[in-house]
């Protein structure tokens, strides 16, 4: 519920238009709340001291009612950004559109393993680690955060990203590398690989070697958007975000002070 909120204040401000059926959102944002509340029974479906009645209803029933919620959502959200056409496309409307993609792709996994037979399936596996989980971190939540980002630093700071070419390297390798990294392992979870399990003789080295590839990329596309934000904003502004400033001016508060 957290990224419909981002997506309904980012995408007016991105495109400069009013929110799509901003009647309507006030209510589904009510019943994404309520229905949020329940859908953790999902995780619980392979467990079989849960009644069935609770996993028939809760955590089926109710997690696909996800489906119309963050449906509603998007599709607020895109209307909204087709009404407003033509749209500039920016660095932050480009990685929240990106993160729109990650919700669908990770949340129709969600809807398939909420199925009570399939669950049986792909409890434990890497389907659920990665198809589901992975997909809705990085290619939904990371990519959402990033958009954040690239919306929040030229409004605060007043100053543009130094390379266009590092912030399309970014986004192409975090996409591409987070979706090539959960396929691979959802793939393999498919055909049985579990978690927090060591596999030895070569046995799904395959799928994990792709999913490595995609890991990689999705670290270079980190490291392109960290050259970025360092060569816009100054080594020195960056790390402040994280330590005292009085550690980088390599002086005690009380040095300071006198």
């Amino acid at each position: 519920i957290y990224t419909a909120g981002v997506w309904y204040l980012l995408i007016p401000m991105l495109t400069g238009r009013r929110l799509f059926g901003a009647s309507v959102v006030k209510t589904v944002i009510m019943v994404d709340l309520l229905v949020s509340m329940a859908v953790w029974s999902h995780h619980l479906l392979g467990d079989t001291s849960q009644p069935m009645v609770m996993r028939i209803l809760s955590g089926q029933l109710i997690t696909w009612g996800e489906f119309f919620t963050m449906g509603l959502t998007i599709f607020a959200s895109m209307m909204t950004v087709w009404m407003a056409r033509p749209v500039k496309m920016t660095p932050a409307l480009q990685f929240a559109l990106g993160s729109m993609f990650g919700f669908m792709m990770g949340g129709v996994a969600g809807l398939i393993q909420a199925n009570v037979g399939l669950n049986l399936v792909f409890h434990n596996t890497q389907w659920v680690v990665a198809l589901h989980a992975h997909t809705f971190l990085l290619t939904g939540v990371g990519t959402m955060l990033f958009s954040v980002l690239y919306a929040l630093v030229p409004m605060l700071t007043k100053l543009e990203y130094r390379s266009k070419a590092l912030i399309n390297a970014h986004f192409w390798l975090w996409m591409v590398g987070s979706v090539v990294m959960a396929y691979a392992m959802g793939m393999a979870g498919s055909r049985g690989m579990l978690r927090r399990t060591f596999y030895e003789g070569g046995l799904f080295q395959g799928y994990t070697l792709v999913a490595v590839i995609g890991g990689i990329l999705v670290s270079l596309g980190f490291l392109a958007f960290l050259v970025n934000l360092i060569g816009t904003l100054g080594l020195r502004k960056v790390l402040a975000l994280f330590v005292p400033e009085r550690w980088l001016e390599g002086r005690e508060p009380a040095a300071a002070q006198a």
